[in-house]
């Protein structure tokens, strides 16, 4: 497997060429139209994750103050938020080398909420005026557990489990059906578009 960041062309290089099968993309979703249907066409198993974004590994022996990106100087307003688990609202990083949550500069103001991290946000950093001056580590994220923390791996048969789709309008005979590789649109009649002549001057 080699991860590639490339121009166009070496994209369709990489499509075409026959030594490689299978193509994984991430980026915008018009450019993972393209990669699908070339990739396709040509035979190759395609992942084209479209409007998605790049997936960062931190590996065990990393130090974790050189990979994490601390929010800084954001503005969090009128939002609605609910049911989101850990805190609805939050603020947090890694602390240490002078960095510290209330220091990020991060402000909430007219959110509607039910929980926050650390609690009474918007109390502590509004957007508006200086902070009540409350306490930071009440109920605080700790981000190390959470950056630590593995889920769990799911049932080895549960591919198995998983429900055969209905036959559908533009895929009958799914399981069956052998698979067809993608034609393209036919090229165009350039000899046969009609030019109109040059205005004169």
């Amino acid at each position: 497997m080699a991860v590639i960041s490339c121009a166009k062309g070496m994209v369709a290089q990489n499509l075409d060429h026959p030594a490689i099968g299978a193509v994984s993309f991430v980026g915008s979703s018009d450019i993972a139209h393209y990669v699908y249907n070339r990739g396709v066409a040509n035979g190759k198993r395609v992942q084209a994750m479209g409007g998605a974004k790049n997936h960062g590994i931190v590996m065990p022996d990393a130090d974790p103050g050189l990979v994490l990106w601390h929010p800084t100087g954001n503005s969090f307003r009128d939002n609605v938020v609910s049911d989101s688990g850990l805190a609805d609202l939050g603020s947090a990083t890694l602390e240490g080398d002078g960095v510290t949550v209330e220091g990020l500069g991060n402000c909430f103001s007219g959110n509607t909420f039910t929980s926050s991290a650390p609690e009474d946000i918007e109390g502590l950093a509004p957007c508006e005026g200086d902070g009540n001056g409350g306490d930071w580590s009440k109920g605080a994220l700790d981000l190390v557990p959470l950056i630590a923390e593995q889920a769990p791996k799911p049932p080895e048969d549960t591919y198995t489990k998983t429900p055969v789709p209905e036959d559908q309008e533009n895929m009958p005979d799914a399981l069956t059906a052998p698979a067809k590789k993608f034609e393209g649109p036919a090229k165009p009649d350039v000899d046969a578009i009609k030019v109109p002549e040059k205005p004169a001057a």
